[in-house]
């Protein structure tokens, strides 16, 4: 059934000179020559060895345990030798003696199978089945790969798989706690090992990640700036404690106030210092709004660092929000502000938040630009600020008067209905527009 081949030469004899006739280059090159087609021929049979047992899987064929177990590698990285190794471990086709040498062969080459498309189904099925001592196994087997495991898509849905299953055991958890621990700013700063990170913190406890925040430490500016990493950082402050976060919001805050200004203006940055805003954290809002300051009409046109003033403005205290609506109604910047697509809303959230007294003298000083602004959206919604129809209440009010007078509307119909059966109901008008003849085309 096999092929044949030829079988190689052996190299001719040395002579008691120890060397083939006159030229020692000609017998290395003769002996690697020979090497190359062993090698060849080599390849070729386990190729026909794996088209045999596939062959074999197509016709319905039942593989022994020691078939399977001497070719799980093989059989796993294939897509239909992998779909027999799945429902073989599903069904429990064999004993636990026999199904145990099986296992410890797929821990075995557990780190070739998580990086494969196929072999990944393999292993995850062998997550569902395996008991605490073959988990343990693996994490021990797979310690030195694990790095590899964790950047490839394959291997991150693997490990994200046991993080899952390990929340609920201490053990096993500090087990992969510490095969993760030594690379997990690469892992953050991945694509998909950024993922198992992810995992980690929305499934485990504070302390259980606590080996996250340590990493973060000294490293936070670096990991807003990232496009995978500033997520991740996200989700640290989201469950960080009290403590943590407090130490956290100080690094990316900074002494330097051209460090935090870079980083309002950033991509991603600007959603850190957004976040933290957000999170009305008394000593970082107020430093925030203040660092700021002097930069205020710069910040407001830029696409990014727009919506960071916004919410200095929304979170600021009534001090430095004189302030800051002081710099904006510059008139030496206030027309440029106004009429950028972004500085705008800058604008536009100032004035809403105004009292009475910051009210007029906002209208005092857009008065001379109002004309130019008057067919512009901004224009007039300044207006309307200015006017008094558009507060935050009043806005509110009429979305719920909206509301309910669709629902009043709604009510009446289904009133009529019950009391008169010939209201035709929704479906009943679908139906008759969906027979409607077309218009004719004229």
């Amino acid at each position: 059934m096999y092929p044949s081949y030829a079988t190689p030469t052996l190299p001719p004899p040395i002579d008691e000179s120890g060397v083939v006739g006159t030229d020692t280059k000609r017998r290395v090159e003769y002996i690697a020559s020979q090497r190359v087609l062993i090698e060849e021929q080599l390849k070729q049979l386990l190729l026909s060895e794996k088209t045999l047992l596939l062959e074999l899987i197509r016709d319905g064929a039942d593989l022994t345990p020691i078939v399977v177990h001497d070719h799980i590698l093989v059989l796993s990285c294939d897509p239909v030798g992998s779909q027999h190794v799945v429902k073989l471990l599903q069904d429990n086709a064999f004993s636990t003696s026999e199904c145990e040498p099986l296992l410890l062969e797929i821990i075995n080459v557990a780190s070739s199978l998580m990086v494969d498309v196929n072999g990944c189904i393999v292993l995850l099925k062998f997550l569902d089945i395996a008991n605490d001592s073959h988990i343990d196994l693996l994490l021990r087997a797979i310690v030195h790969d694990m790095y590899l495991v964790c950047v490839s898509l394959t291997g991150s849905n693997c490990v994200q798989r046991m993080v899952d299953r390990f929340s609920m055991q201490p053990m096993l958890r500090s087990l992969l706690t510490s095969n993760l621990r030594g690379r997990i700013l690469d892992l953050i700063k991945d694509l998909h090992g950024s993922r198992v990170v992810m995992r980690c913190l929305e499934r485990w406890s504070n302390p259980d990640n606590q080996f996250i925040y340590i990493a973060l430490l000294g490293h936070c500016r670096e990991l807003s700036c990232h496009n995978y990493s500033y997520s991740i950082l996200q989700k640290s402050l989201e469950k960080a404690t009290t403590q943590q976060r407090n130490v956290l919001s100080n690094e990316i805050l900074g002494q330097n106030p051209n460090d935090l200004l870079s980083l309002i203006r950033h991509p991603y940055g600007n959603y850190i210092v957004q976040y933290l805003l957000d999170l009305n954290i008394p000593t970082f809002t107020e430093q925030c709004a203040r660092k700021v300051l002097h930069s205020v009409s710069s910040l407001a046109c830029n696409k990014f660092s727009s919506n960071v003033v916004e919410r200095c403005f929304r979170v600021a205290a009534p001090e430095t929000f004189q302030l800051m609506l002081d710099e904006i109604l510059e008139p030496s910047v206030l027309p440029d502000i106004a009429k950028d697509q972004f500085g705008n809303y800058v604008l536009q959230t100032a004035v809403s938040l105004c009292n009475a007294k910051q009210l007029e003298v906002a209208r005092e000083m857009l008065g001379p630009f109002m004309r130019s602004l008057k067919y512009t959206t901004c224009g007039r919604k300044l207006q309307a600020h200015f006017s008094g129809n558009n507060t935050e209440s009043d806005n509110n009010a009429r979305i719920q008067k909206k509301k309910s007078g669709a629902k009043s509307r709604q009510t009446q119909r289904n009133a009529m209905r019950s009391n008169d059966p010939e209201v035709p109901s929704d479906e009943e008008e679908k139906d008759a527009e969906s027979l409607r003849p077309p218009l004719p085309f004229l």
